[in-house]
């Protein structure tokens, strides 16, 4: 809607229809280039091939990721959101484990598959459950 207003305005502009402020405030330039850039980088993200399991996590340009206060944590948080784990899938690909399968023999060794479907890990899965529950 934003964009077919715009669209409407510029056409009105150049038809003499209405008269285009002659001055614009320096940080009215900074809005408007920070938009353009915003939304260049938002189509470049869309588009890109590069990086769709983050995209699958992280979809909108700019947005704020909040780390953990704990360093490791923020560490491990990082390598999931890159895919450089070492999890089976991951270390497959680096060329560090001889096959992505998960050793429960279903499916690919992923940070999917490794905290949500696998049913290995019952009792560190509950733990770790617990500990982000109670902190």
């Amino acid at each position: 809607m934003a964009d077919r207003y715009a669209k409407e305005m510029t056409s009105n502009i150049l038809k003499g229809e209405i008269i285009a402020p002659r001055n614009i405030s320096v940080n009215d330039c900074y809005k408007i280039a920070s938009d353009i850039v915003h939304k260049l980088w938002q189509r470049c993200w869309d588009n890109e091939q590069k990086g769709r399991s983050t995209y699958d996590l992280i979809p909108v340009v700019g947005t704020k990721v909040i780390f953990p206060s704990k360093k490791f944590s923020g560490v491990a948080y990082c390598r999931m959101l890159l895919h450089d784990t070492m999890l089976n899938s991951d270390s497959y690909r680096a060329g560090t484990a001889d096959t992505p399968i998960c050793d429960c023999g279903h499916a690919l060794e992923t940070t999917e598959h490794f905290f949500i479907a696998t049913d290995m890990r019952k009792n560190e899965k509950i733990c770790l459950i617990l500990y982000i529950t109670l902190a």
